[in-house]
């Protein structure tokens, strides 16, 4: 339910009087180049006017200030070499002065406020400036505009006819205002101390590449904002002020109970913050330190530090060191040290570190370093290091080192190790080794490959029995490897393979239904500990699906047991493959009888449809959380459930 302007309001005055004494923000730490850019200056008894020129020269900016409150023929003396711009400001008003940078602008701002020289005449109730922003080129209205008072938070949008009002409720003297807006530049303005002013302002167009900073293939804001979490949280002035507004300040610290209920106000998405907390959910220009969020962390640029989230991080641009979230991360930029998902991680660019997820990880760009994931790891480029998975991994281009997992391996080229309990797929040349249980599948391989056939134990294998085809033995006191195994007793340890036959041990068979399936039947085969599962699914209709499965079971009492295990189906619209849908999932069984029980659990399905052709875009569900595209891919993730009848024999 919508959260009404009243209810609104009342949270944010609460939040503003609670925190907003803790969070003021830091005098003068503008984290743009300007002020860090090194300089050398020297002056003796120069009028503070001239060495202002000179040094916005060496820095390459243009400075902004009262002239009635900034003596321009003040006598002063500098001698420094390669100093930052920063400290020289310091050293000449002695540090007198707060400045701050906004866009190509350094506003100096004496600290020595006075207060209004104003009117106490009740009819006048409060301070504000007004005015028209119009286009320098044709004259026409500027709509959503944005309007800053300098050194505060004080926001407003002009309207679609260029108009706007902003109120001051400071009764102190305004310093100066910036007008900005993407598209154009922007424009500083200093006004001396009348409570109620009118400005009209032109703003010049100039090219707006509108990319969030970084090298790479990175989200656009716009895109960063239509994101469906983002879109629901962030109110719409909220993301029209940190687009139009070039300001990269910083604070030492905010907190915030929703984006629109926080110590920045409106320009959060325009803010660097050192110290960023959201009980429930924030959004943020960028962080230079740690952030955490209860649910949700919303960064526009980049984040270096740790940031932690309960649920899940987008970051707009790039991330360094550590980045964790209880379900998912989505970067725009690169990621460069740790980044942890309970559920998936999703990298625009490159990875150049660890990355590990409990299901996926999904990188568009290049790989150096560690990837883990528990289901399936894709990546769209090379992969320089080590990739494992439990499931399947998907690179395609160059693998290099090693590529690890247990199920099936695929890329265009190996240069390195690729191992699997299954199987290995390279469409092109594998070098120095390649390593399956079944078979490999390569142009040309240069180094190792090795696949064996099959294996028989007459009596018993104690250790590891691996083939590439399949294992026989009659005791098994330990692994057994290979697409097929086959086993009369387990003593100790468990078959993996894509179908394993214990005589004495787990035979299963399944009919269920689900939300996305009215009919479904599995065959279960191995052991309780580790079985294997032929499936079949139709929907009624046209759409149906083979697949494999594996899982366990754990036994909670003597009648009931808890089922985990993963899934991959292949999906079929009358003859025509489309795709595949690949699921988690958890199950209460519980006995009826020694061999009958009913089961029953949810479920995490994510499908991926291929969009060519003409394909129609198939939904399984009306409340999936995630729908996308992946390239030529339609992906789609939604929560399940399945509930039937099993018998064992």
């Amino acid at each position: 339910m919508a959260m009404s302007a009243v209810n609104r309001s009342f949270f944010l005055l609460f939040t503003i009087l609670l925190f907003g004494g803790l969070f003021a923000p830091n005098r003068s730490n503008a984290q743009t180049n300007f002020l860090k850019e090194k300089i050398s200056i020297h002056a003796n008894k120069k009028p503070v006017g001239e060495v202002l020129k000179e040094i916005e020269q060496k820095g390459g900016f243009i400075f902004s200030y009262n002239t009635a409150r900034i003596n321009e023929n003040e006598l002063v003396s500098i001698n420094a070499d390669e100093i930052s711009v920063a400290k020289s400001l310091d050293i000449l008003f002695n540090k007198r002065t707060n400045y701050k940078v906004l866009g190509r602008h350094v506003v100096l701002i004496p600290s020595d406020l006075t207060p209004w020289k104003s009117d106490t005449s009740p009819t006048i109730l409060r301070n504000y400036i007004s005015g028209k922003i119009t286009n320098a080129d044709n004259g026409r209205p500027v709509p959503n505009a944005t309007i800053l008072l300098v050194n505060g938070k004080s926001t407003a949008l002009s309207d679609s006819m260029g108009t706007y009002e902003l109120t001051i409720g400071s009764t102190k003297e305004i310093r100066g205002f910036s007008f900005s807006k993407a598209g154009f530049r922007d424009s500083i303005l200093m006004i001396t101390t009348i409570p109620q002013h009118s400005v009209d302002i032109e703003l010049t167009p100039q090219e707006n590449l509108k990319t969030i900073s970084g090298n790479g293939k990175h989200l656009k804001l716009v895109d960063l904002h239509e994101r469906n979490i983002v879109a629901s949280l962030v109110p719409q002035k909220s993301k029209l002020t940190s687009d139009n507004l070039t300001i990269f300040d910083r604070t030492k610290g905010q907190i915030s109970l929703l984006p629109f209920l926080g110590t920045n106000l409106n320009v959060s998405g325009a803010v660097n913050n050192t110290l960023s907390i959201n009980l429930i959910a924030g959004y943020n220009g960028g962080v230079n330190g740690v952030e955490l969020g209860g649910a949700v962390n919303i960064v526009r640029r980049d984040v270096a530090g740790v940031q932690l989230a309960g649920f899940t991080n987008f970051v707009g641009g790039n991330t360094k060191y550590v980045q964790a979230a209880g379900f998912f991360n989505k970067n725009g930029g690169n990621v460069k040290g740790v980044q942890l998902a309970g559920f998936s991680n999703v990298v625009l660019d490159t990875i150049t570190g660890v990355q590990a997820a409990g299901f996926q990880n999904t990188l568009h760009g290049h790989m150096r370093g560690l990837q883990i994931s528990g289901f399936n790891n894709v990546t769209t480029k090379n992969v320089d290091g080590l990739q494992i998975t439990g499931f399947a991994n998907v690179a395609l281009k160059d693998v290099k080192i090693a590529q690890l997992s247990g199920f099936l391996n695929y890329a265009r080229n190996v240069k390195g190790l690729q191992l699997s309990g299954l199987a290995n797929i390279a469409s092109e040349n594998v070098d120095e080794g390649q390593i399956a249980a079944l078979g490999n599948i390569a142009k040309k391989v240069n180094g190792l490959q090795n696949a064996g056939l099959f294996n028989l134990a007459t009596r018993e294998v104690e250790g590891i029995q691996m083939a590439g085809f399949f294992n026989y033995t009659k005791k098994l006191k330990g692994l057994q490897l290979g697409i097929f195994n086959y086993a009369d007793t387990i003593e100790n340890g468990f078959p993996v393979g894509a179908l394993s036959f214990v005589r004495k041990g787990f035979h299963r068979t399944e009919l269920y239904t689900s939300e996305a399936f009215g009919f479904n039947a599995s065959m279960k085969l191995g052991v309780k500990k580790f079985y294997n599962a032929i499936r079949f699914g139709h929907d009624f209709e046209n759409t149906h699906y083979w697949g494999y499965g594996l899982g366990t079971f754990m036994q909670i009492t003597s009648k009931v047991s808890l089922e985990m295990g993963l899934n991959h189906d292949l999906l079929f619209m009358n003859s025509a493959h489309i795709g595949s849908i690949s699921q988690a999932f958890l199950g209460t069984d519980i006995k009826l009888f020694p061999a009958v029980a009913i089961f029953l659990g949810p479920t995490l399905n994510f499908s991926y449809l291929d969009k060519e052709g003409d394909l129609p875009k198939i939904s399984f569900v009306n409340d999936a959380f995630l729908q996308e595209m992946h390239g030529d891919k339609f992906m789609e993730g939604w929560f399940g459930w399945h509930a039937g009848l099993a018998i064992e024999f």
